[in-house]
């Protein structure tokens, strides 16, 4: 596969993530996860979040889920072809920090459950 279309189709399925969580949102169906099993997932939030960051609400967002402001990072990691960083320590490393962010904040949806509910 060449690298234009590679790029495109990574561009393609981002677009569709994000436009799924936007309609999701709109549907007021609410998280599967949290239906099917009866707890919260990480990214309980996040398309609310999504969608106060349309509407450029960042406070909003933050209280939504505070890791909304990483998928930027995330998805131009997902788009690029190799690391982000010339030291592959330094991608890893933010990889990390963001796992560890969503990881914060899942337990403390669990310790505060009827902030989002």
């Amino acid at each position: 596969m060449k690298r234009k279309e590679k790029w495109l189709g990574k561009l393609a399925v981002s677009a569709a993530v994000i436009l799924g969580v936007l309609l999701f949102r709109k549907t007021d169906i609410g998280c599967v996860y949290r239906r099917l099993f009866g707890i919260p997932c990480p990214g309980c939030g996040m398309g609310r979040a999504i969608d106060a960051l349309l509407r450029l609400d960042f406070a909003a967002a933050w209280r939504w889920h505070p890791m909304v402001f990483s998928l930027p990072v995330l998805a131009v990691y997902l788009l690029k072809d190799g690391p982000l960083f010339r030291n592959r320590r330094w991608d890893t490393a933010l990889l990390i920090a963001i796992g560890v962010g969503f990881l914060i904040r899942y337990v403390f949806i669990w310790q505060n459950t009827n902030l989002l509910f």
